[in-house]
């Protein structure tokens, strides 16, 4: 999904799920869910500051950072160690929403089109494992910001009726 979209579920499931609790429990899963995202955010600017295409040519490093912060085995185990070792509620929030995130992309990422450039969900364990497991595609193009599939403007408009109202 957009990340404004994730950006979106992430304030509505913190607001949900926190709405008599402090404030930074909500903005721990706002970060949460936007942080894999930061990669991409971070080549999209630089790219368009540069007046290339942006994510037009991604190379092999940049590959590599995107599996190992789009790793829900890597990540995942991450939010298992928190869980079971920590007491830091903020970091368990963090970790716990950066993982939705995760789960949400590995649903919405199907477009055999994108294959080269999108994450296995998996590093470091070899192959491709998730690889065309994705049920929808919200892309149009790389770097296409703008318009969403019907689906995911449901999702926002969802979202975005739970931050009003709760």
């Amino acid at each position: 999904m957009q990340t404004y979209t994730h950006l979106l579920l992430g304030t509505a499931m913190g607001k949900t799920l926190f709405h008599d609790e402090p404030m930074v429990n909500i903005v721990m899963i706002m970060a949460g869910s936007v942080l894999p995202d930061f990669v991409a955010i971070a080549k999209y600017v630089i790219d368009r500051m540069r007046g290339a295409p942006p994510l037009a040519k991604q190379g092999r490093k940049l590959l590599l950072i995107q599996e190992i912060s789009n790793s829900i085995f890597l990540w995942g185990l991450g939010l298992v160690v928190t869980l079971y070792f920590s007491s830091n509620q903020f970091v368990t929030l963090l970790i716990a929403s950066y993982v939705t995130h995760l789960i949400i992309d590995r649903l919405t990422h199907g477009g055999k089109e994108y294959m080269e450039t999108d994450p296995s969900f998996m590093w470091p364990l070899p192959g491709k494992v998730l690889r065309g497991f994705g049920v929808l595609e919200y892309r149009y193009g790389h770097a296409v910001l703008w318009p969403v599939k019907w689906w995911e403007g449901i999702v926002n408009m969802v979202a975005i009726l739970l931050i009003i109202l709760i």
